[in-house]
């Protein structure tokens, strides 16, 4: 019975002196976050959400609440443009033309396919 007592003792004391050594050796880390402003998405390029980041990889997106979020969970998807036809409008010996064309109607995004064709201006005949 002794024996028994002895071995159980003696596990415990190695197991806490492990425990005491590996707690010696514990880092324990102070998260210094850095603050991210939302950035909106546009036609073509992806935007993200307002986020804190840590050198260490931590991701919040509320450092008071220190809530934990992944990289693919920042990301808002680009928009992807906003199509808008456009029939063609003839030349004429004034006003400038183009042929049919497409252009992106959202605010800001600048695509179109449009082709200005210059006026003709007017042929000079002269009567003799």
């Amino acid at each position: 019975m002794k024996r028994k007592l002895a071995i159980i003792f003696l596990t415990c004391a190695f197991c806490l002196c492990c425990i005491g050594f590996a707690a010696c050796n514990i880092v324990i880390h102070a998260h210094e976050l850095k603050h991210f402003e939302a950035v909106k998405p546009t036609c073509t390029e992806d935007g993200h959400i307002e986020y804190w980041a840590c050198g260490c990889g931590l991701i919040v997106s509320d450092a008071p609440s220190m809530t934990i979020i992944s990289e693919e969970d920042l990301v808002i998807k680009a928009l992807q443009h906003d199509i808008e036809h456009v029939d063609a409008k003839a030349v004429t010996c004034l006003e400038d033309g183009w042929e049919e064309y497409d252009f992106c109607k959202r605010e800001g995004c600048g695509y179109s396919t449009k082709q200005v064709i210059s006026a003709l201006g007017h042929d000079k005949v002269v009567d003799v």
